[in-house]
């Protein structure tokens, strides 16, 4: 599973478990289904994944919500 930081939007106050998880890293559970008659979303030309917190909270987020986290490289002197 993938690690992301969750980029919740901030102009977005209305979810509060989702703006506490804002800027926190996420794991991918997995992709959120958009068809059929158990579709969990109405897809809008972005895909929506199920994420997880590592205090255990799941919610949804786009993909464009989640970003790779950067990498640190190690110097060595």
């Amino acid at each position: 599973m993938a690690t992301y930081i969750f980029d919740y939007p901030p102009e977005f106050v209305t979810l509060l478990d989702y703006t506490a998880h804002a800027g926190q890293p996420v794991t991918v559970v997995r992709p959120l289904r958009h068809r059929g008659d158990d579709a969990e979303f109405d897809f809008e030309g972005e895909a929506m994944f199920l994420v997880r917190a590592a205090d255990g909270w799941e919610g949804q987020a786009w993909a464009g919500e989640l970003r790779r986290p950067a990498v640190q490289s190690q110097n060595s002197h």
